[in-house]
């Protein structure tokens, strides 16, 4: 049940930011939740800033996807899309609401306030249950990917499931020879395997 945040024209989203001008904010201090990822045992630190746990590379993503979540209370992040010059996160709140928000290349500027998604009962009910299942956050999944071995630039981190696992996928590379998905399981943090970009297992 891959989940991908609907594709729109860069230029427009971007063509109707011009005017927003919204400051960036860190989410790591927020109070926790019981979904929230800060609750998981294996996340940062809370001294510690969390993009300051990841490579250098992944950093804006991960500003991104924190700068995304504190637009939402008890915001929790399902996806993290690279879009051009910028980046889009698919945050839930409490209810199972999904948001998309738009933001800028260094993931500090938000420039497209969260837009509600028009998902039925049942999509955030499930939702809902996706994000009770983890104990390692997205931060986390990407230490792990990284660990393993992983280069290249980092396309998308989305929460979804494996086999009845719910994991965070992590696709490198997109669109080249070099793609590929790593899979982590969200329970435990292991990198239940890599898929190659045609398909095949990497390992």
């Amino acid at each position: 049940m891959t989940r991908t945040i609907p594709t729109r024209s860069v230029g427009v989203l971007f063509a109707l930011a011009l005017a927003v001008t919204a400051a960036g904010c860190s989410g790591s201090d927020e109070p926790a939740a019981p979904t929230e990822q800060a609750t998981s045992a294996a996340s940062p630190s809370p001294e510690t800033p969390v993009e300051e746990t990841v490579e250098k590379v992944d950093r804006p993503l991960v500003t991104a996807a924190e700068t995304a979540r504190a637009q939402i209370d008890g915001g929790v992040v399902l996806e993290v899309q690279s879009a051009g010059d910028g980046w889009r996160v698919a945050v839930i709140d409490q209810d199972g609401v999904e948001y998309d928000v738009v933001l800028t290349a260094d993931g500090t500027g938000v420039l497209i306030d969260p837009t509600e998604d028009d998902d039925d009962s049942q999509a955030r009910t499930e939702q809902r249950a996706l994000v009770r299942d983890i104990d390692v956050s997205y931060v986390d999944a990407l230490v792990a990917a990284r660990d393993a071995g992983t280069e290249g630039d980092v396309d998308t981190v989305v929460l979804d499931q494996d086999d009845a696992i719910t994991t965070w996928n992590i696709t490198v590379a997109a669109g080249t020879p070099d793609e590929r998905t790593v899979i982590v399981d969200a329970g435990t943090g292991a990198v239940v395997r890599v898929d190659e970009g045609d398909g095949r297992t990497g390992q």
